[in-house]
């Protein structure tokens, strides 16, 4: 009833459907081994970060979400080496958008690894390295 009031009655199927799952006897055994994966990969994305990133930016290990952010060891305009990343495959928020005030370059970006296996995890941060290591020796 406080989701009709908040916007007028959504899709009463899928209000059925969320029901179902938040009574379902198997929900606690779905959160746990989703919590577990996500552990995993979070993990496995820490070490590769280590492998890759060492000396080029700093991060610290999230205690929860699905995202690291990383500070690099310079302050570049994090948003110029987006096309680049794309055009090999490999995708990051630039960390610019999430600050209030515009000071131009800020060195930060937040990757997500709740999506990539570990092979694209391993491909993905070894690319986005490398375009890092270029950017911050030409500048």
């Amino acid at each position: 009833r406080l989701k009709q009031a908040a916007d007028l009655h959504s899709n009463r199927v899928s209000q059925w459907l969320v029901l179902d799952q938040l009574r379902s006897p198997q929900r606690a055994a779905r959160l746990e081994q989703l919590v577990e994966t996500y552990r995993y990969k979070r993990n496995l994305f820490d070490d590769d970060l280590t492998h890759h990133f060492t000396g080029l930016a700093q991060w610290r290990q999230p205690p929860g979400g699905l995202f690291f952010w990383l500070e690099l060891a310079q302050k570049i305009d994090t948003r110029s080496l987006l096309p680049a990343a794309i055009e090999q495959g490999v995708a990051f928020m630039p960390g610019e958008p999430f600050f209030a005030v515009d000071q131009g370059a800020r060195g930060a970006l937040r990757l997500n690894f709740s999506h990539a296996d570990a092979a694209q995890i391993e491909r993905g941060l070894e690319i986005l390295a490398g375009l890092m290591s270029d950017r911050l020796a030409i500048e």
